[in-house]
C-alpha cells in the first residue's frame, strides 16, 4: 500500500502534500532558503547565481491565509531584490477563493504539459522542490467550489503582468534552442544553401545573432504592459475524483506571450535569387537595398485551447495522461493548430524511483511531428547517521525530422539536516560544448 501511494506521486504533488501536513500550534510560520551555484561554465543554463527566498504564512481559525515572499537574486547579468509571492486566501469546507501573486498548477504532467502555462517554470530551478522557487509566481485570481464531494470546479483569471518581458523569456529560448535545432534537421537540396547554413547561419546562432535579432525585435515591437482586461487570461476547470482515478477538463483562453512574426516575402525571394546565381551580382543587389530588415510586421493573438486529464494507478505503476488542442501557434509567416498527446508512467521499487513523460505534438504547418520525452531516475537513500545520499538523473529527449536531441544529467546529492549539496553533470548531445559540471549548495531554515 506505500509502495503504490508513492508510484502516483509527482513532483507538485510533493509540493501539496507538504502543505497539508499539520502545521505548528502558533498560526505564524516562516521559513528561509539560501541557494548558491558555482563550478559552471557562465552559459545560459548553468550561469552561476546566488538566491535567498524569505517565506512568511500567516493562518486563522476562520480559514484565512496570508502568504508572502520576498527573494534575492544575482548572476552575471542580474541582480536585484523583488517580490517572489503575496497572496491572500478564504477557504471552507466547500469553498476557496485566492488572490493575489502565487503559482497555481494545471493538469498532471510535471515537464511536458502544454497545459500548466499559469507560471512559467524558472530555467536554473527546474528541480527544486519550492514550488515558489521553481516557478514564477505571477498576478491572479483562483475561486474553487465543490459541487459535490467529488467534482470540483475552478475559474482562474490572470493579468498579463507588466513585470515579465514575455519576450525575451521566451523568444530569446526559442531563438537559441529551436532554431538551431531547426536548421540542423532541414535537409535542403541547394548545395549553396547547405553550405550558408552551415557556415554562418549555425554559428552565428550559436554565438551572437540571437541575441541581436531578439533585441531587434524587442525594439520593433513594444509591447502594451498595462493590466487590461483585454490582455488578461482564463482558465476553466473541471476535475472529478473517485477512489481510484481523477478526470480532469481544462478551458484555457489565454493571450500569447509569443509574438506572432511575419517575414517579407521579398526577403525570400531575395535570398532565393542569390542561392541560383552563379556570380555575386544577386547578393551586391540584395545588400544595396535601403531596408533589409526581413521582418514585415510583429503582433500578438488569443488561442483558445482545451486539455482533458488522467491520473490513476494500475499494482505499482502510476499513470497520468493529457489530450491537448490549441486553435493557434505562430510557425513562419502561419498561424496553424497545436495538437498534443502525453502520458506519464511512475513507479517506486525497493531501492528506487523512475518517472517517464512521453509527448506527441502535431502542428500541421511542420513537415514533421515532434516527440518529446523525460525520464528521472532516484535511488534511495544511503545513511550514515544525520547524513542522507542519493543519486539522481535526468535524461531529456527530442526528435524532429530525422535529427535526435539528448541531453544527460546526472547528479549526487548529499543532505545534512537542513543543508543540501548537489554535484552534478550537463551533457548535450547536439552542443556538447555546454559539457559541465556544477556545485549547488542549498539550506532551507524555518
Amino acid at each position: 500500500m506505500y509502495c503504490s501511494f508513492l508510484s502516483i506521486l509527482h513532483a507538485d504533488d510533493f509540493d501539496d502534500f507538504a502543505n497539508i501536513q499539520p502545521q505548528a500550534t502558533s498560526n505564524f510560520n516562516s521559513q528561509q532558503t539560501y541557494l548558491a551555484r558555482t563550478l559552471s561554465n557562465h552559459d545560459m543554463f548553468y550561469d552561476p547565481y546566488t538566491f535567498v527566498l524569505l517565506e512568511l504564512q500567516y493562518k486563522t481559525p476562520q480559514g484565512i491565509h496570508l502568504d508572502f515572499g520576498a527573494d534575492m537574486y544575482s548572476d552575471s547579468t542580474t541582480q536585484g531584490i523583488a517580490l517572489n509571492q503575496a497572496s491572500l486566501q478564504y477557504s471552507t469546507d466547500r469553498f476557496d477563493f485566492k488572490v493575489g501573486k502565487f503559482v497555481e498548477t494545471l493538469g498532471v504532467l510535471d515537464y511536458l504539459s502544454i497545459t500548466n502555462i499559469t507560471n512559467p517554470p524558472r530555467t536554473p530551478f527546474f528541480d527544486d522542490s519550492n514550488i515558489n522557487i521553481r516557478k514564477l509566481p505571477l498576478l491572479m485570481a483562483s475561486a474553487s467550489t465543490y459541487l459535490t464531494k467529488e467534482f470540483k470546479v475552478q475559474a482562474i483569471a490572470q493579468p498579463f503582468d507588466k513585470n515579465l518581458n514575455y519576450t525575451n523569456v521566451y523568444l530569446n529560448t526559442i531563438l537559441k534552442s529551436l532554431l538551431p535545432f531547426y536548421l540542423n534537421s532541414v535537409e535542403f537540396q541547394n548545395n549553396n544553401f547547405n553550405i550558408i547554413r552551415d557556415e554562418i547561419f549555425l554559428p552565428s546562432y550559436n554565438e551572437q545573432i540571437a541575441d541581436a535579432l531578439n533585441t531587434h525585435i524587442q525594439n520593433k515591437y513594444k509591447a502594451n504592459t498595462t493590466l487590461a482586461l483585454n490582455k488578461a487570461s482564463f482558465f476553466l476547470l473541471m476535475q472529478y475524483d473517485d477512489f481510484d482515478a481523477t478526470y480532469g477538463f481544462i478551458w484555457t483562453n489565454h493571450y500569447s506571450e509569443v509574438q506572432y512574426i511575419q517575414i517579407d516575402e521579398n526577403f525570400f525571394n531575395s535570398i532565393n535569387d542569390i542561392l541560383n546565381e552563379q556570380d555575386s551580382g544577386a547578393l551586391d543587389a540584395y545588400l544595396s537595398q535601403e531596408n533589409l530588415d526581413p521582418i514585415s510586421s510583429i503582433s500578438t493573438y488569443r488561442y483558445d485551447q482545451v486539455t482533458a486529464y488522467y491520473e490513476s494507478s494500475y499494482k505499482e505503476i502510476g499513470i497520468r495522461s493529457e489530450i491537448s488542442y490549441r486553435d493557434k501557434i505562430p510557425t513562419i509567416n502561419t498561424l496553424s493548430s497545436l495538437s498534443s498527446i502525453a502520458i506519464g508512467l511512475d513507479h517506486k521499487s525497493t531501492n528506487m524511483y523512475n518517472s517517464m513523460e512521453l509527448q506527441y505534438l502535431h502542428v500541421p504547418s511542420l513537415p514533421k511531428d515532434v516527440f518529446t520525452s523525460t525520464f528521472v531516475n532516484k535511488t534511495d537513500s544511503c545513511k550514515s547517521g544525520a547524513m542522507e545520499m542519493y543519486m539522481k538523473t535526468y535524461i531529456l529527449g527530442g526528435y524532429y525530422n530525422g535529427e535526435f536531441e539528448l541531453s544527460v544529467s546526472p547528479s549526487v546529492v548529499i543532505d545534512f539536516e537542513v543543508f543540501n549539496a548537489t554535484l552534478q553533470f550537463y551533457h548535450s548531445k547536439l552542443r556538447p560544448e555546454l559539457d559541465t559540471f556544477s556545485l549547488t549548495l542549498k539550506a532551507t531554515l524555518e
